[in-house]
């Protein structure tokens, strides 16, 4: 039998506290696992299936399909960062983010191709402001569509200094592995 979570708030526990009333799934398709006392999310499983049976038997996967919206989303995303580098450049250039002469070279590189984001990273890495290494780590990972890339997503989620720009840099991830690894998706 199917039931609907219900979320109250709970007076006696003090404002803030959400308490989920016992039930098995939710309303939507995702399910809770209770195995290890602490409430988890998971998934629905359907597009998980479908994605897995397009990879096995090398077909595309359908434009329904929620990897599909995602890695098409991202991916247009990321080459609009990539693009957006060199003005990102002219645009900060005398500010506290100033990226220099080496490494605003660089980001031109990447803005126009010849070069992956990851290979502009350690002159990145090189600026003196904190503030500044944290804006353009995350435009990198932002930019990051090529699994030479890999390498400088994960140094950035291994650095506690770029907290601003792991939530790109785990999209990022989630987006080469897709592409590299995942059932065919037409990205155009």
């Amino acid at each position: 039998m199917l039931f609907a979570y219900t979320m109250r708030r709970s007076i006696d526990q003090g404002i803030g506290q959400d308490c989920l009333l016992a039930s098995d799934q939710f309303t939507n398709g995702s399910q809770v696992s209770r195995d290890t006392g602490a409430i988890q999310f998971r998934q629905p499983e359907g597009p998980t299936i479908g994605a897995l049976e397009a990879l096995r038997n090398g077909h595309q996967l359908i434009a329904a399909a929620p990897l599909t919206h995602f890695t098409k989303k991202a991916y247009v995303r990321a080459e609009s960062g990539k693009q957006s580098l060199t003005s990102a450049v002219e645009r900060n250039r005398g500010s506290i983010r100033d990226a220099g002469l080496e490494a605003g070279a660089l980001l031109r590189h990447v803005s126009e191709g010849a070069l992956s984001a990851g290979q502009a990273y350690e002159a990145i890495m090189a600026l003196d402001d904190q503030k500044s290494k944290q804006y353009w780590s995350r435009l990198l990972a932002e930019a990051s569509t090529d699994p030479e890339d890999r390498s400088m997503l994960v140094q950035i989620l291994r650095n506690p200094d770029l907290t601003p720009a792991q939530t790109a840099a785990r999209r990022a991830l989630k987006l080469i592995d897709t592409i590299t690894y995942g059932p065919q998706i037409e990205l155009e």
